[in-house]
């Protein structure tokens, strides 16, 4: 059994991610989760609904090793050092 988290992973999900999360959490084939989901007899609309509201959605820090991370933003203008030659408020004095 895998260790991982169980999450909403944001690659290889078809609807919301469930089969895919569940699928990676017991280390087994997402296709092999999908077919299990529609053919076991049971609730499993309701099943699925509640797990799509309660599993959390993969984060960047959550996420599989090897799978590649969005880049980190860049920081806001207000954040930015001034452009040479620009005047800042401790210069306007």
């Amino acid at each position: 059994m895998a260790t991982t988290q169980l999450v909403r992973p944001r690659d290889d999900r078809w609807i919301a991610g469930v089969c895919a999360g569940l699928a990676r959490r017991f280390d087994i084939p997402p296709l092999l989760a999908r077919i299990l989901f529609l053919f076991v007899p049971g609730p499993n609309v309701v099943i699925y609904l509640v797990l799509w509201i309660i599993m959390p959605e993969e984060t960047s820090t959550s996420a599989a090793p090897g799978v590649p991370q969005a880049p980190p933003m860049p920081p806001a203008a207000e954040e930015l050092p001034p452009a040479s030659g620009e005047i800042t408020s401790s210069e306007e004095e």
